[in-house]
């Protein structure tokens, strides 16, 4: 394990587990967090033996988002902007080192997931959530807007007029509700999370890791690329993975009538 204070990282055989675990202020993501949790995923990033990873939190929270003690200390001390200049570096580096991770990253969201506590789930791969989570973009309530990618990721998961309607009003919304809009995988009672989490993470520890990098990678790509250059990368991307021991792993058993064993390769 490796040791930080602003919440729990460990490595689960393949599986990279980090745990937010300071309840009592509902997981929030702390200036001292965002630059914790910006450095453990460059360590994830170096660690070939982590081949997925998994979000989640302790107590009622997936994480509340920002601090609102500090950021009220801020406006006291009349230096909100210096603040956020301060916090929102570290926290834009995590939502774009989890978009740029060759690695599927999974948010296991166990209560509520409030402002960039959402949009830290949104940048992930995939979202498993509790029956007891709620999301909620509360920044407009705050007279602030999105942050941590927000007006990025979440049209990319829903509607835009459900986008826009979510981050126009801050209004909260159900486990079951975020299931049915199309913004998360799958919703699961509170005891079933982690360790469906876990199997799914193990799962995705288990498939060819150069593939789903590779795979995670175009998909980043659809919005921003034509379709003549997205079928053209497509093809570059698939040339490059049939020489991966991966592949020729796969057409083995496949043929052979077996489960493969893919290491990464």
């Amino acid at each position: 394990m490796t040791a930080f204070e602003k919440f729990t990282f460990e490595i689960n055989e393949k599986v990279g587990l980090i745990t937010f675990n300071q309840p009592k202020k509902s997981n929030a993501l702390t200036v001292a967090r965002a630059v914790e949790l910006d450095k453990c995923f460059d360590i994830i990033a170096a660690n070939d033996q982590i081949r997925a990873v998994l979000i989640t939190g302790s107590g009622d929270s997936f994480s509340s988002g920002g601090d609102l003690d500090e950021m009220k200390a801020a406006v006291d001390n009349d230096n909100l902007e210096s603040f956020i200049k301060n916090l929102i570096y570290p926290v834009y580096a995590i939502a774009q080192k989890i978009r740029k991770l060759p690695k599927p990253v999974i948010a296991a969201v166990n209560g509520w997931a409030v402002g960039a506590g959402m949009n830290l789930s949104l940048a992930c791969d995939m979202i498993i959530a509790s029956e007891k989570a709620t999301f909620c973009e509360s920044f407009i309530n705050l007279g602030f807007i999105p942050g941590m990618g927000g007006t990025y990721f979440l049209p990319r998961h829903i509607s835009f007029v459900k986008a826009t309607e979510l981050l126009f009003t801050g209004k909260r919304i159900s486990a079951k509700k975020a299931y049915e809009i199309g913004l998360i995988n799958q919703v699961v009672k509170p005891q079933d999370l982690m360790p469906t989490a876990l199997d799914l993470a193990a799962e995705l520890a288990d498939k060819p890791t150069l593939a789903i990098a590779r795979t995670k990678d175009l998909l980043n790509q659809t919005y921003s690329n034509t379709m003549e250059e997205h079928l053209k990368n497509e093809l570059k991307a698939q040339i490059l993975t049939s020489a991966d021991q991966d592949c020729k792993e796969g057409i083995n058993a496949f043929s052979e009538n077996r489960k493969p064993v893919f290491q990464g390769k």
